[in-house]
């Protein structure tokens, strides 16, 4: 399997977390996304192969978040097989090896252990050093989506994304089509960010629109 499937299958997941107010471990699903979604590896066989020394000791014991996710990550991995989804059963199964090999880790440590292998293996390495203040395209979507409407929040929200050079054409589209409608792939970077600023500027005149009605009617 190639890790885009992969990646949407995840993606999924994470989405369902979210909704299911399982931020802490949607947040730590996205970030694995983040990590396979930049690495330069390009099927499932190559990212396991490159994580298959973490086996813990027998003696070690489990970290108590990292066998949570694992919880998670099996219930949905099961459900997904008793409806007949194969492709997504087997995306779920392989993070799941990923999770169970490294229990003994604590989440923050498995995710950077799995930047290093991801990056640095087999000549894969990055020629900048990982910034730790940048986003990934879910923390776009998910800090554009409750900053929409609020232009104190917002503005330097979308500066930043503006200025994100990490954030590229094929990125920005996909956090406009996440927080506005669905666009074109082959829409600009320009316009997908006007896309954005406009889906902000009607939110922003429909809730001052409200608040103007709800002060007279309160007169």
């Amino acid at each position: 399997m190639t890790v885009q499937p992969f990646i949407g299958h995840l993606t999924a997941v994470a989405v369902y977390w979210r909704a299911s107010g399982e931020d802490g471990s949607a947040a730590f699903l996205e970030q694995m996304i983040d990590t396979f979604r930049r690495s330069r590896f390009r099927t499932l066989r190559d990212i396991e192969g490159a994580c298959r020394d973490w086996a813990s000791a027998g003696s070690a014991k489990p970290d108590a978040k990292m066998i949570r996710l694992i919880e998670l990550l099996l219930a949905a991995s099961l459900f997904v097989d008793t409806i007949g989804t194969k492709a997504a059963a087997n995306s779920l199964n392989a993070a799941l090896r990923l999770l169970k090999q490294s229990a003994h880790m604590k989440p923050g440590s498995f995710l950077n252990r799995l930047r290093v292998s991801l990056s640095v293996r087999d000549g894969c390495a990055d020629s900048e050093p990982a910034n730790e203040n940048a986003m990934s395209v879910e923390d776009y979507v998910g800090k554009l989506r409750a900053a929409i409407g609020d232009d104190t929040s917002f503005k330097p929200l979308f500066a930043k994304l503006s200025a994100d050079a990490t954030m590229t054409r094929e990125r920005v589209v996909e956090i406009a089509s996440a927080v506005a409608f669905k666009l074109a792939k082959s829409t600009s970077r320009k316009a997908a960010l006007a896309r954005i600023l406009e889906q902000h500027e009607v939110s922003e005149a429909t809730g001052a629109k409200i608040r103007a009605n709800d002060g007279r009617s309160a007169a």
